[in-house]
């Protein structure tokens, strides 16, 4: 059985097509969408600034999990997507998500390069 959760603090996805976190039993799996920095009206946060940015996604994620009941400490595996990814920036983002995850055993993660995706304003 699914169960579908959009949490009141992250903005509203079905107008998107697809659904903030989903629960499935028996068991106790949890699937989040991929977070980004944005508001819970689904305004981009954080400017130009990709640690910011990071912060503000990591924080969406962790909505996204008290919503299901669960916390950093459950997730298994975290992707990154990050636009003009350098290794430049990965100490900045990686103590946004050290201290997002604090006090809890971190998951497998990986960092990738991603294009640029526009926001429908519609």
């Amino acid at each position: 059985m699914l169960q579908h959760i959009q949490p009141d603090s992250l903005f509203p996805s079905e107008r998107l097509g697809f659904t903030q976190v989903v629960t499935a039993a028996p068991g106790r799996l949890v699937f989040v969408s991929g977070q980004t920095a944005c508001d819970r009206k689904g305004r981009p946060v954080g400017g130009n600034d990709v640690a910011a940015q990071a912060g503000a996604a990591l924080e969406n994620l962790g909505i996204a999990l008290a919503a299901a009941g669960a916390g950093p400490g459950d997730v298994t595996m975290l992707r990154l997507y990050i636009v003009g990814y350098t290794a430049a920036i990965a100490p900045a983002v990686g103590a946004r998500w050290r201290s997002s995850s604090r006090g809890s055993n971190r998951p497998r993660a990986r960092g990738s390069e991603s294009r640029p995706c526009s926001i429908p304003t519609s």
